[in-house]
């Protein structure tokens, strides 16, 4: 259905339904991550998973999969909640099957954001382990450890120190002084640079 709809060149798909198809699928996936499987079953699994993944689903405020992962409204698809989210299990077979964990939002916000802001900092370092950039700032100027709940990075040890490095504080220092780069430095280490804003 979801191959369907993103197939759709004459209009583009009712947002409202594809969220609701998009949550649906994730808790479907949710489920499966419960039922004990062969070996083949598991390859097929990871396989649906992948393709449905290249297909770059956006569901309303331009949440990815990842992100609906992570965020506690994919609770609610009906009057019978299937599954709880954030869902860790959930999210780590989208990170296994190639989801982008550094995709981001309507408002830039990427997976780790809306972990930290559910506060769920199991699923915010599994995002860190898969390459998720740590300090990455969305339209506000937060980064994910400024909504993570203090008590919560204090308990689970998110310490921003250990995931900061050279190149991080080198960006910051870049957008804190106001320094022109553009144009001075390849196109990639801009977008870098765009991350830190």
């Amino acid at each position: 259905e979801i191959e369907r709809a993103i197939k759709q060149t004459q209009c583009p798909p009712d947002q409202i339904q594809l969220n609701k198809a998009l949550s649906i699928i994730l808790h479907l996936i949710c489920l499966l991550e419960k039922v004990p499987c062969s070996i083949e079953q598991d390859h097929f699994k990871k396989q649906t998973i992948y393709r449905f993944l290249k297909l770059h689903p956006r569901g309303k405020n331009n949440f990815s999969p990842l992100h609906l992962a992570v965020d506690k409204n994919t609770t609610c698809v009906g009057r019978y909640p299937v599954c709880k989210f954030p869902s860790l299990q959930v999210t780590a077979i989208l990170v296994e099957c190639g989801a982008d964990v550094n995709a981001r939002d309507s408002d830039d916000n990427s997976p780790l954001h809306i972990s930290a802001l559910n506060n769920h900092p199991d699923i915010m370092n599994l995002l860190i382990k898969s390459g998720a950039h740590f300090d990455a700032t969305n339209l506000h100027k937060q980064t994910a450890i400024d909504l993570l709940d203090e008590k919560e990075m204090a308990k689970n040890l998110i310490q921003p120190i250990n995931h900061t490095t050279l190149q991080c504080l080198a960006a910051r220092v870049i957008v804190n002084h106001c320094i022109n780069y553009q144009g001075h430095i390849p196109e990639k280490l801009e977008k870098f640079v765009l991350l830190h804003r």
